[in-house]
């Protein structure tokens, strides 16, 4: 069959060869979109912010120039930003540690407790004079190895060599 737009004959494919072109073209969009996911799970975001699904068409109609573009796309986005805690003051920025280095234990051991529960130290900040926003340290109170500290107060959440646990101040 012949088709003709624009004084420009195009053949369309009959038969196996027009099975095969589509199965070509489902197989890009397909590789397009799992592409886009897994820059998404990796970085943050989709090569140019662009939705999965919007990759899986653009790698479908343009099969592999667009892999190409999605590829090019993929080097040229920013990673998205660390995650922000809701509840922190502006300009603050935390990343959850699920432990602390010994440089921060010892820092921390340095501190010392205040005179009541309500007075205890905050955990030691990362040098620029700012107290972190949340993770795990040293327990304030040398009862166990860690303690949360939630950004604002510590908690009763505890932990001994793994085992989490609850012990109120």
């Amino acid at each position: 069959m012949i088709v003709s737009l624009n004084m420009v004959a195009y053949v369309l494919p009959k038969g196996n060869a027009l099975f095969v072109d589509i199965a070509f073209a489902v197989v890009f969009g397909l590789l397009g979109y799992h592409l886009s996911r897994r820059h998404r799970l990796l970085r943050g975001v989709t090569p140019w912010r662009l939705p999965s699904f919007a990759w899986a068409l653009i790698c479908l109609v343009l099969q592999p120039i667009g892999i190409i573009v999605e590829l090019v796309a993929e080097f040229t986005t920013r990673p998205a930003e660390p995650a922000r805690d809701p509840r922190a003051p502006q300009g603050y920025h935390a990343v959850a540690t699920s432990s602390p280095t010994a440089t921060a234990l010892e820092a921390h051991a340095a501190h010392g407790l205040g005179t009541s529960p309500g007075h205890l130290a905050p955990p030691p900040g990362d040098g620029s004079g700012q107290t972190p926003l949340f993770g795990w340290y040293a327990d304030v109170t040398k009862r166990h190895e860690l303690r949360y500290w939630d950004g604002r107060q510590w908690s009763d959440h505890v932990a001994d060599a793994g085992t989490m646990a609850i012990d109120p101040l």
